[in-house]
């Protein structure tokens, strides 16, 4: 019996004993183990490999279906080739765009919010294309669509994002200045250069916008954004002036209404696929849309509008042409922009003046009168603001001088005018700059030689001035001497000679034997 025992004792030390294989041996499979190991075979059918569609496909073999659902993709590289393929295939095949512009058109506004910036571009670059091939109606019902995209774009938090949708609102503008969206665009542009007052501190102006952690300059920003204001403005005077809007005169009040604009169709051209019948409510090669997209509002909206953007278009003026530092290229371009852009507005509130004239003509024939219209006018012309914008304007013209010659003209004007008013300030800073404005080496006249528009403006100002030194009037001698003047210039100069107190100097008889050698003919006509 104590045999037996140690042998199962030691049975049972045997199971739980690890067993130690030796080298090269392998452990021996278990008794219960199952096999699971499945053996296939490939079968090839030739009829598998034959393309069942006739869809177009890219040079990498992706169809035109594929690529749309790839706009969807996760990753931002799948996305920017699906916009390349698509681009691809268009320029193949053409006839796809007409047969999918609506689903073209969502899929590639929505990318102009994408984080990557290739793929804006790329959709950018796509939306153009979109945009010019097709004829305008067609763009017509899809056009609400890409303005909401476009709305996200340019309110968007990332700068990069609201940078890039203005590349997109110039195709629009380019392409369909008729469907532009007036009050939501204007708005859009005011978030883009300013922020709203604190409601706490009860600020109700707006502030212009300054972002000292963004990759661009603030004077930057604004040159883009006030270049796309000064256009947008000026495609909806452009669009107004054309007669797109509904004309009273145009109806023929005597013919047939139900004839009028009808649609001759040629059956045979239509069967030969010659003509084609557009259905649709504004069918047309120029649609005229009485609708939200071209209409600021009234009278109120516009006052409104230009209520919010005249202090901030003043305030970038004043910004950019600050005495203390040197006027920059940009500066200049800010500059430029702004006064366009006031003249476009200008020009708007003009109009919906007029209408709103018509309309209430009795209403204001009897509340207003002339007295409290000219105290207004000149209570709004002597403000803080408009006086310190004035009296830098002679700076501000010295330092451009012939650059731009449009923007000089608009300075000048706008010179004249307030001298016309009598403002002091602005007298006293041309008086003390006018040696320098008729230098005859280096000045400002000499310089707009080519321009007699801008020469005739500062020959008149100079009856502007308190008084006409010898100094100021050598230098009338001396420009007339420099180089040829028009005749009707020189001869207006030889008059103020005349009507100055001391008139018989060496320089001026020296300058009328020039002028006599020069301009006989016009001399005989004086």
């Amino acid at each position: 019996m104590g045999k037996s025992a140690q042998q199962k004792k030691k049975k049972r030390a045997d199971d739980f004993k690890k067993v130690k294989l030796k080298v090269g041996k392998k452990k021996p499979r278990a008794q219960n183990e199952t096999n699971a190991s499945v053996k296939t075979q490939s079968i090839a059918i030739p009829e598998q490999l034959k393309a069942h569609g006739t869809e177009p496909t890219t040079r990498r073999k992706v169809g035109f279906s594929t690529l749309l659902s790839q706009l969807q993709h996760y990753n931002s590289t799948v996305r920017l080739g699906a916009l390349k393929g698509i681009q691809e295939l268009l320029n193949q095949h053409p006839e796809l765009l007409k047969q999918n512009l609506g689903s073209l058109l969502g899929e590639t506004s929505a990318l102009l919010i994408d984080a990557d910036s290739l793929v804006r571009h790329q959709a950018v670059s796509l939306l153009r294309e979109l945009a010019t091939r097709p004829a305008p109606t067609c763009f017509v019902p899809f056009f609400p669509i890409v303005m909401a995209r476009l709305s996200i774009a340019m309110t968007h938090l990332d700068d990069a994002v609201r940078l890039d949708s203005l590349d997109a609102l110039d195709i629009l503008l380019e392409t369909f200045p008729h469907l532009s969206n007036v009050e939501t665009l204007l708005c859009h542009f005011m978030e883009l250069i300013s922020n709203r007052g604190s409601e706490v501190r009860g600020e109700k102006q707006r502030r212009l916008l300054v972002n000292p952690s963004g990759k661009m300059t603030s004077q930057q920003w604004r040159v883009k954004v006030l270049l796309r204001l000064s256009r947008f403005l000026h495609t909806i005077l452009g669009s107004e002036e054309e007669g797109g809007a509904f004309q009273l005169d145009s109806l023929d009040v005597g013919s047939n209404v139900e004839t009028q604009n009808a649609l001759h169709v040629e059956w045979k051209s239509l069967c030969k696929g010659d003509q084609e019948v557009e259905l649709f409510e504004h069918a047309g090669s120029r649609p005229s849309l009485a609708t939200i997209f071209r209409d600021l509002g009234g009278l109120e909206s516009l006052k409104y509008f230009v209520g919010c953007l005249i202090p901030l278009l003043l305030e970038c003026w004043v910004e950019a042409s600050s005495t203390e530092k040197k006027s920059s290229p940009e500066d200049l371009l800010i500059m430029k922009e702004v006064a366009e852009s006031v003249l476009h507005l200008w020009r708007l509130a003009q109009r919906g003046i007029g209408i709103h004239s018509v309309v209430s003509y009795c209403y204001i024939l009897a509340t207003v009168s002339q007295t409290f219209i000219d105290w207004w006018c000149a209570l709004l012309f002597r403000s803080v603001a408009v006086l310190t914008w004035l009296s830098g304007l002679p700076n501000q013209l010295l330092q451009l001088k012939a650059r731009c010659p449009s923007l000089s003209a608009l300075m000048l004007a706008a010179v004249e005018l307030g001298l016309s008013r009598n403002e002091q300030h602005l007298l006293h800073n041309l008086d003390n700059l006018s040696h320098c404005i008729y230098d005859p080496s280096q000045g400002l006249f000499i310089a707009l030689q080519g321009h007699i528009d801008c020469q005739w403006s500062l020959c008149r100002m100079i009856y502007r001035l308190p008084l006409l030194s010898e100094k100021l009037l050598s230098s009338f001698a001396h420009c007339c001497l420099q180089g040829p003047l028009a005749p009707g210039l020189a001869v207006s100069i030889i008059w103020i000679h005349s009507s100055s107190p001391d008139p018989h100097t060496s320089h001026w008889t020296a300058t009328c034997a020039c002028f006599i050698t020069n301009y006989p003919l016009s001399l005989l006509s004086l």
